[in-house]
């Protein structure tokens, strides 16, 4: 907590904007300022011997200096005893409620690390992984740094700076180009992230070569020198003495070779001459470049100097938009900033040291001091003072009192699922440090031995956000599991070493889909939802599933035509959008086939016969206007395509109607989404949700044509090649236009409602039962038949009692999957396809259809990679209703987030779901300190919107979460409970799902207030008679019992929401639990009603309570 703090006080945002310098603002050099304290603070720490001083050092500092920081910090130094080559040494500086992370990187300790010392001195070139070439010391410490933890950070939202001074500098550079080679990978761009690399007195560290790939990003990177600091010229006096003593050798080896060969041959001439001068300066530029490179920093330079007065000042350099242009061009040419800088005037232009300029290499927090304190000091105004939290790893040091309700951020947490399925046996692993844990220990039931009990977790940028543990599977595992609702591990970090908690899930409804319980298929829509949840973030990035489905599409471009399949799924969408058909999605599989010789021309031809004579028939109303615009859309996009050359449009016509787009990665669809959360317009929602709908209808479409695969594989390869285009429009009706409603209104609702509703339930329970597939058993056992093909031309066996999952892991885990899908030209593929698939019924695939057969592969891959992904996903706690301020409050008190998007009580039906963890304690009372802060139950709160309102709209949002939920929160007030509106949605979720439902009946105090009101005034008369106000009141407080009054004024409104539901009361007595709560302001009630047992009733760590009783195995 502040002690002292402005009303006023507003958090200084960190300079993102990538295209000014750092400290070009107030703010910018508030956070400079802390960046340099942060720096030697973590270098003075490592010259205090003994962890206990190391700390008390850390804790004196961050209480003196309180004033430095902006806001309230949890600071984290890694494990002093690990070693610097293992894990180069860092502090983790980090603000929950900004969620800001401040990466520092420690300097050279000369005096008490030798390794540093070798680790400067290795100045040789590391050409080992990336393009261009590094200082090699320096490039091992970027290596050992937490490239997948920062990765993943940014990806969910976190405003990432990585800081250091000196070593520190040089490797925060390196490990920057890093971090951003992994985001480029992952298709982000600098925009789309919060990223900044401010480093101080840095060591020049990679060549020209090396930085030309990140020009793009230049933005993010700023570095401070001050006067002459002999550490950032040093890298650049040994080169040019390494390029002189090459070349020496060089007009050496020339004298040499031209006079041997005219002794041996008689022979001189200037040919010979120019010849061996070349050769030689060749060798010597290869040596050169390989021991010891023109070496520079990246970004913008800022030069801290004295001007005439002894004044300090900064002279920027790459700042201004021709310096920035100039610098990249010499970047592109080859030539060395440091020439640019000596033209410059702001270093010598000899390469001559004195000692005081490598005492300038300390006195960075004193300049940095001197230049920015006048304006950074009243940015965070007057009496501005906070208290930072010092987290230590160990045990010892987590005693105190803990709330029930969790941090925002949890460091590390635990949970395993009581699953009967014998293949899975992972403990999965979540929270901050995730990617910092170095081995696990497990209990002796879930080990084979005592020596085995450690286990090195698995972890892999291809799945961010899993970190799984195996374990022994086994009947004496299994019982310890179903025994226990949670037990404790040893976890091994960077951090140091400490205790958690893992808690062991429960069993869920047999009829609810767990992930473990649904196919391929099914498990593709229920990856899917969790996608576009993902996608609607305010504050994540990116999606732990964006790989998987990159991967995927690319997948299915190869099956089916990619141009077609598309136009397709976008047409669907619009045309259910705009109600010209009763559902396009049911209607995909009943509609009459085209016939075999039928092209894909002639089909959209047809189409657009029947939209342009609906339009002509109905030209006053909404249904022909609706055609008219999909007939100009689709004649477009045709003409795109295929270039039909039976319709015709001006060439010159750039605009015009077009169908709904069909975005098929995370950054498209994430940009398309965020305008739900800022624009609320009725039809700018319908537009943006439909969206959503599009890739759902082209992966439906994709998978259908497997069924082709399959015949094709079995012989019948001319009905592939004749059907590959036509198979999916069987759909078509005719006389669609016939059957539309007279009143036509853009609803949207329906369809998405059955997708990713109705879907994921039917065929979690054993069939496609609302046929959304034209023939769903028939698709999956389609793709069953062709990855059994894919193994046994291998020559494998693959017997008949294995299920699909159990077919499509092999065939992911083959290293044949791996080379096939990863090889980088058309005959790499053919080459190794013939080496690999030596049988039947593959050996003879003609190779232009060999691709096809690949992209079932990946589908094997990524699929199988989906589903670990959801497995090791946390349960998901739905949050619904009609009390917007009561949901936002519960929200907030669950996640400790406080989302501006939850605020907005009066549109928040049409608005996205929002999706945010949050960490229930499975420890309620205070411990022993025995524990961490990973001793909670982590889950995925969606709040969710209600199930009426204008748009249409909310009933959709709350689909996409509906049947991945394992528990549903209805929030509602007391004057509402027996509402239509909450009748009508608990019906819906005790129809469509199987989970267990809390009915939370808030604001009770008021209305305990008001009865308290009414009997106070039937007393007043006595006490105007009575000199005894001691006995009235004790009177009162006899007649008048919260817990009674509040038992009976929530009995008849919860009866008769009990007899408006639709099924039978004891399915509402097995499912829903009634409680009510006081969400906010229970304190100042609770001061003036203190009745003994009235805090269980109604105080909301109830909720926590309910949510462990039915989330974690029970061993009653």
């Amino acid at each position: 907590m502040a002690e002292s703090m402005n009303a006023s006080y507003k958090f200084p945002n960190i300079p993102f904007n990538s295209s000014t310098s750092f400290h070009s603002t107030a703010e910018g050099k508030v956070w400079t300022r802390l960046l340099i304290h942060l720096c030697w603070w973590l270098h003075d720490m490592y010259e205090i011997d003994g962890a206990d001083s190391k700390f008390d050092y850390i804790e004196k500092k961050i209480d003196g200096c309180r004033t430095l920081f902006p806001g309230e910090f949890k600071l984290m130094f890694s494990d002093t005893h690990v070693s610097p080559a293992e894990q180069h040494p860092l502090l983790i500086c980090r603000q929950d409620e900004q969620k800001i992370i401040i990466l520092v990187f420690r300097a050279t300790i000369s005096s008490k690390s030798i390794q540093d010392v070798f680790t400067d001195a290795s100045i040789y070139s590391n050409h080992q992984v990336y393009l261009g070439a590094r200082h090699a010391g320096f490039a091992k410490r970027a290596e050992s740094a937490p490239l997948i933890a920062v990765t993943n950070w940014l990806r969910r939202g976190w405003k990432i700076i990585i800081t250091g001074h000196s070593l520190g500098g040089a490797v925060s550079q390196l490990f920057t180009a890093q971090v951003i080679s992994n985001l480029v990978e992952a298709g982000l761009l600098p925009e789309m992230v919060s990223l900044r690399c401010i480093t101080f007195g840095t060591p020049q560290c990679a060549d020209y070569h090396f930085w030309s790939s990140y020009t793009d990003w230049y933005g993010v990177f700023d570095t401070y020198i001050y006067q002459y600091d002999a550490i950032f010229r040093l890298a650049t006096f040994g080169a040019d003495v390494t390029k002189e003593v090459t070349d020496s050798f060089s007009r050496y080896l020339q004298k040499l070779g031209i006079k041997a060969f005219g002794k041996v041959i008689g022979y001189k001439n200037e040919d010979l001459t120019s010849i061996f001068v070349k050769a030689t300066d060749q060798i010597c530029d290869f040596c050169h470049d390989a021991l010891l490179p023109a070496y520079s920093i990246f970004g913008r330079h800022h030069f801290i100097r004295k001007d005439e007065k002894s004044e300090l000042k900064i002279d920027s350099v790459g700042e201004r938009a021709d310096e920035k242009e100039q610098l990249l061009k010499n970047l592109a040419v080859g030539r060395h900033w440091y020439d640019y800088l000596i033209e410059r005037k702001l270093i010598p232009n000899q390469f001559t040291f004195v000692y005081r300029e490598f005492m300038e290499h300390g006195c960075y927090p004193f300049a940095i001091n001197q230049l920015f304190n006048r304006e950074a000091t009243p940015r965070l105004s007057t009496g501005h003072s906070m208290k930072q939290k010092l987290l230590r790893i160990e045990a010892k040091n987590n005693r105190g009192k803990r709330s029930s309700a969790a941090d925002s951020v949890s460091n590390i947490n635990a949970i395993v699922n009581l699953t009967d399925e014998s293949s899975l046996s992972r403990i999965y692993f979540q929270g901050f440090l995730v990617d910092f844990i170095i081995a696990v220990k497990l209990p002796n039931q879930l080990a084979e031995s005592e020596q085995s009990r450690e286990i090195t977790p698995v972890l892999s940028q291809e799945k961010p956000d899993v970190c799984t543990v195996l374990y022994r599977k086994s009947d004496a595992s299994t019982k310890y599991l179903r025994e226990n609702s949670s037990f404790e591990v040893n976890v091994r970090t960077y951090f140091g070493s400490f205790n958690i908690k893992v808690a062991v899930l429960t069993n869920f409804h047999p009829e609810m889909p767990s992930v473990y319980q649904l196919d391929p298929i099914a498990t593709v829509f229920r990856a899917y939802g969790e996608f576009v949840l993902d996608a609607s973030s305010t504050e994540q990035i990116d999606s732990p599933l964006s790989r998987c489905f990159r991967s995927l599409f690319a997948a299915f471009d190869d099956i089916g035509h990619i141009g077609f399949d598309a136009i397709m799924a976008r047409y669907l969408v619009e045309k259910q959008s705009r109600n010209l058909c009763s559902d396009a999605i049911r209607d995909l599989p009943r509609q009459p086939a085209l016939n075999e010789n039928d092209t894909v021309e002639n089909y959209f031809d047809t189409e657009l016969t029947m939209l342009k004579q609906t339009a002509e028939n109905n030209k006053d109303s909404e249904q022909g206007k609706h055609a008219l615009f999909l007939y100009e859309a689709l004649l477009r996009e045709l003409e795109k395509t295929i270039s039909s050359p039976t319709h015709t449009t001006d060439e010159d016509s750039t605009q015009g109607p077009e169908l709904v787009p069909l975005h098929l990665n995370f950054i498209q669809l994430h940009r398309h989404l965020q305008d739900l959360h800022t624009d609320f317009n009725v039809c700018t929602v319908q537009e943006k949700l439909k969206a959503i709908l599009a890739p759902f209808i082209f992966i439906i479409i994709k998978l259908e044509r497997l069924e082709f695969i399959e015949r094709w594989t079995f012989g019948d390869h001319v009905a592939f090649v004749r059907d590959v285009h036509s198979r999916i429009f069987r759909w078509i009706d005719n006389h669609w236009y016939v059957r539309l409603p007279t009143d036509v209104f853009l609803g949207f609702a329906k369809p998405l409602v059955y997708v990713l509703c109705y879907y994921p339930s039917a065929v979690g329970i054993g069939g496609a039962r609302y046929g959304l597939l034209n023939d769903y058993k028939k698709t999956l056992k389609s793709l069953k038949h062709i990855s059994a093909s894919l193994l046994v031309s291998t020559g494998e066996v693959v017997h008949e009692n294995e299920n699909e999952w159990q077919i499509l892991n092999r065939v992911a885990e083959c290293d044949w999957s791996r080379k096939l899908t990863q090889a980088k030209s058309s005959q790499e593929q053919h080459t190794m396809w013939a080496q690999t698939f030596t049988s039947e019924p593959l050996k003879e695939i003609p190779s232009e259809y060999q691709c096809k057969f690949i992209s079932v592969i990946q589908m094997c891959c990524q699929l199988s990679t989906m589903r670990e992904i959801l497995a090791g996903q946390p349960p998901k706690v739905v949050i619904t209703g009609q009390s917007q301020t009561g949901k936002s409050t519960l929200f907030e008190y669950l996640t400790g987030r406080n989302l501006k998007e939850l605020c907005d009580v009066t549109n928040f039906n049409t608005r996205m779901s929002l999706q945010c963890p949050a960490f229930i304690k499975l420890d309620d009372e205070p411990n022993d300190g025995t524990l961490s802060d990973g001793s909670v139950l982590p889950i995925h709160l969606v709040d969710s919107p209600g199930d009426d309102d204008a748009t249409g709209q909310s009933g959709t949002l709350l689909d996409l979460s509906l049947h991945a939920a394992n528990l549903f929160i209805l929030v509602t007030a007391l004057t509402d409970v027996n509402q239509k509106h909450t009748i009508a949605l608990l019906n819906k979720i005790l129809k469509d799902t199987r989970v267990k439902i809390l009915v939370l009946i808030n604001k009770v105090d008021l209305r305990l207030k008001e009865e308290w009101k009414k009997i106070r005034k039937g007393y007043s008369y006595r006490r105007q008679d009575s000199d005894d106000e001691d006995t009235d009141n004790h009177e009162l407080d006899q007649v008048f019992s919260l817990c009674k009054t509040l038992d009976e004024m929530v009995k008849r409104p919860r009866e008769e929401l009990i007899d408006g539901l639709e099924v039978d009361r004891t399915v509402v007595n097995n499912r829903v639990t009634f409680q009510t709560v006081i969400l906010t302001g229970f304190n100042e009630f609770y001061k003036t009603f203190d009745e003994p047992g009235f805090r269980e009733k109604v105080h909301k760590s109830n909720v926590n309570k309910w949510i462990k009783q039915n989330l974690i195995n029970s061993t009653d």
